[in-house]
């Protein structure tokens, strides 16, 4: 990537993680054109703060106080993760209330399975 490309992969970044309350995901950045090496270069510039395995905070976005926490735990929690409770209140604009810890809540896999047409139950 040439050096505008990068300031142009940037940009986007930043407009993304504004959006997002300045944390992103790496697969958003990758969409972006942005490679894990990249990011790590962006860390060293001091351009983005790694926050777990799965979420980037675009320190150019801002830092949105209790929202960005609660959206770097629901990407690291993975694609079926999503806020509730009061996390979810706060994200949606909920002012003037303030709660403990981030409800994060992730689908679990089905724990029963099949095998030939035939019902198992649980596994265990």
């Amino acid at each position: 990537m040439t050096s505008a490309q990068t300031t142009h992969a940037h940009a986007h970044a930043c407009e993304l993680a504004s959006a997002t309350f300045g944390v992103v995901s790496r697969g958003q950045l990758r969409q972006l054109g942005i490679t894990r090496h990249q990011i790590r270069t962006h860390v060293v510039a001091g351009r983005f703060r790694v926050l777990g395995t799965q979420a980037v905070h675009v320190l150019a976005a801002g830092w949105w106080g209790e929202r960005s926490p609660i959206v770097a735990a629901v990407l690291n929690a993975g694609n079926s993760a999503w806020a509730d409770g009061g996390s979810a209140l706060m994200l949606a604009g909920l002012r003037g209330w303030r709660h403990g810890r981030a409800v994060i809540v992730q689908r679990r896999p089905s724990s029963a399975w099949w095998r030939n047409d035939e019902w198992r139950g649980p596994r265990r």
